[in-house]
């Protein structure tokens, strides 16, 4: 067994964990931010979110390690790590706020929504990347490099 199978499973699980939490994270937006218990909703999904992400990276990272056999995937691998950092920092600080706000912001308070929005759509567009990465290897294909 190559080590990229030993981390396959672990990699899907967790891409399926996020893309399910995406999902509950993007319901919780959709409901209006009127009152404390609506941000406490969306303070519990990113706080799950805040769990997963870092083991998510850990996997990436293996399975993008077990990839590089002499492609030059090197500055990819640490670009795609960088950005994966980045979403996380990101998160934590929207997490901050909206904790804040729990206490803190009138009733009509919907400030964090387009950190949130936006937050999401530069999760999509890595997840993108890092799937044209794997993607065909993790099928048995040929490793995509150009990202």
């Amino acid at each position: 067994m190559s080590p990229l199978s030993n981390h396959r499973r672990p990699f899907d699980e967790y891409a399926t964990l996020e893309y399910l939490l995406l999902g509950d994270l993007r319901a919780a937006m959709d409901e209006p931010m009127d009152d404390a218990a609506s941000r406490r909703w969306l303070v519990t999904v990113i706080e799950a979110l805040l769990q997963a992400m870092p083991r998510k990276l850990e996997v990436t990272r293996l399975v993008l390690r077990a990839l590089d056999d002499g492609r030059r995937t090197a500055s990819i691998q640490d670009e795609l790590f960088a950005e994966q950092q980045d979403l996380l920092r990101r998160l934590q600080s929207i997490h901050a706020q909206i904790v804040d706000s729990i206490s803190s912001a009138p009733p009509e308070y919907d400030g964090d929504s387009r950190s949130v929005h936006d937050w999401m759509e530069r999760v999509a567009l890595h997840n993108r990347r890092v799937e044209q990465l794997l993607l065909p290897t993790l099928d048995g294909g040929e490793t995509a490099v150009a990202v």
